[in-house]
């Protein structure tokens, strides 16, 4: 990793950590802030050991955060999300990961050229499977 790019990650880390949860979108829903509607993604790309970026659209980043403990999710990629009727959830869903799993804890909307200008968008890794979950599982 190069010594600009690294900087524009910890920048947008940085600037995301600050952003308070009800301030994410939705993608227009008026249910607000209780999970992001998908039924599939375009990438994703890891910012630490608790986050990484989300893809929803081709220029639709989030960013998503895990309950800590996850210390796979700076090791291991990730091979699939959970979610509950095509929402994404905070607080119900998880992240898979080879050996474990984590709950997600928040997701907020990023600006779009926040993450372009962190080139992370013409890095982002392949998209994650979509684990359909059912109600109390």
């Amino acid at each position: 990793m190069n010594i600009i790019r690294a900087a524009r990650l910890a920048l947008l880390v940085a600037a995301t950590a600050a952003v308070p949860l009800d301030g994410f979108a939705t993608n227009a829903s008026p249910e607000g802030p209780r999970g992001l509607r998908m039924s599939r993604n375009y990438g994703w790309n890891r910012l630490s050991a608790n986050a990484f970026v989300l893809w929803a659209g081709v220029e639709e980043p989030y960013r998503v955060t895990v309950l800590a403990p996850c210390p796979d999710l700076l090791i291991a990629d990730p091979s699939g999300l959970t979610a509950h009727r095509r929402r994404i959830t905070p607080g119900i869903d998880f992240v898979q990961l080879p050996q474990a799993s984590c709950r997600i804890g928040s997701i907020q909307a990023l600006p779009a050229s926040m993450a372009r200008d962190a080139q992370l968008l013409q890095q982002r890794r392949a998209a994650l499977r979509m684990i359909t979950a059912r109600d109390g599982h």
